[in-house]
């Protein structure tokens, strides 16, 4: 497949594919490939086969979040099936988990309640904003700059306190779980979040505790620690 993808970027881009190295997806095959370019330069890019979503679906939001200045990759060709994309330097949000001085610091908070606040205005439907459709933590790079969202397979529309309460979700029950410096950066968030539109509490935390069951879920080895966890914090002012 890849031989075939790597004839059709350079026919459309004119761009020679001299290396591929497939990158951690769950849903699909995603690539960082080395290119060179009709003026031997070389670029890097992100090559992603949908496995059961539309390419071209999701080329199309990525085009249109750019437009509304959204930091998303910038779509270099597509076809019905795969996506040639920006390749983004930095770090994904995962991976600060465990990173205790990573955690503490407040500039990747700001920037992520930035890109929230962003997203969710682009887009309005009544009483809905547009969300997240993955809120893995492993789909938001932090460059340092800004925050940069890279998995848009489908539109979601729902309540913001949807990716709030599943953000701080994911945050919370990421490896090393529950810690002092999560619970500060999830408040963080919310916090910076609220400054610009107001949340429901309510609601965020019935998000949040439905992704910390659907966690559960998923976890089989944690299963029994969450499900307990999930009754501590039911009754607990988490947010604040």
């Amino acid at each position: 497949m890849l031989e075939n993808l790597a004839s059709q970027i350079k026919e459309n881009c004119g761009v020679k594919i001299l290396s591929s190295e497939r990158l951690v997806s769950r849903r699909n095959e995603v690539y960082a490939v080395l290119g060179m370019t009709p003026g031997q330069r070389l670029v890097k890019y992100v090559l992603k086969v949908c496995i059961n979503s539309s390419a071209e679906e999701e080329s199309w939001w990525l085009t249109e979040l750019r437009k509304y200045g959204l930091r998303v990759p910038e779509v270099k060709w597509h076809d019905s099936q795969s996506i040639l994309m920006e390749y983004i330097e930095g770090m994904l949000i995962a991976d600060i988990m465990d990173r205790p001085e990573l955690i503490r610091q407040r500039r990747w908070l700001l920037h992520l309640a930035d890109w929230l606040c962003k997203f969710h205005a682009s887009h309005r439907r009544e009483s809905q904003v547009l969300c997240v459709p993955d809120l893995n933590l492993r789909n938001f790079i932090y460059t340092g700059r800004d925050i940069v969202g890279i998995d848009f397979e489908t539109a979601v529309w729902n309540a913001p306190e949807r990716d709030l309460g599943g953000l701080a979700a994911f945050i919370l029950n990421s490896d090393p779980m529950f810690s002092r410096d999560k619970y500060q950066a999830v408040r963080l968030l919310i916090n910076y979040y609220s400054e610009n539109y107001s949340i429901d509490m309510r609601k965020l935390k019935e998000f949040f505790l439905e992704e910390m069951k659907q966690a559960a879920f998923r976890r089989t080895s944690q299963r029994e620690f969450l499900l307990s966890k999930l009754e501590e914090l039911r009754d607990t002012d988490i947010f604040i």
